[in-house]
């Protein structure tokens, strides 16, 4: 089944992905906050490791970091999504099923909703770094 998003109304999508359904809701000012606030410590956290390692002389430096970008990535998704438990999505699911289009179909499809157009940018430069790390 090809990834696909139905939008319900202006306030929800269902995003089919391999053989799962997911629906994405508007975020209310508090989930907005919790969000952008998971997303400057994620950023911040990764920029950090970063910084330690030297990806400009050896871009293998940046193997280590792919699954903990993953591992964010996949943590934000299950935020947008509202999962938790048995129904959440894993790492290993996310790196089998999604592909870089999907990401970024889900990521413009959140902030459309919710209004917040710094999400996209963040997302590009993290699914860029996740590309060149998973390359070792």
């Amino acid at each position: 089944m090809p990834s696909s998003i139905d939008k319900i109304s202006e306030e929800l999508s269902t995003i089919s992905i391999s053989e799962r359904k997911f629906d994405l809701r508007e975020l209310k000012i508090k989930k907005c906050r919790q969000l952008s606030e998971m997303v400057v410590d994620s950023h911040q956290k990764l920029a950090k490791r970063l910084e330690a390692m030297n990806p400009e002389s050896d871009i293998s430096a940046l193997a280590p970091l792919s699954t903990e970008i993953n591992e964010e990535i996949v943590h934000v998704l299950n935020f947008l999504f509202g999962l938790s438990g048995d129904g959440a999505i894993t790492r290993e699911w996310y790196e089998d099923n999604f592909s870089v289009r999907e990401l970024k179909m889900i990521v413009d499809e959140a902030a459309r909703q919710s209004r917040m157009d710094w999400l996209p940018p963040f997302f590009d430069r993290l699914c860029q770094l996740g590309i060149l790390a998973s390359h070792r």
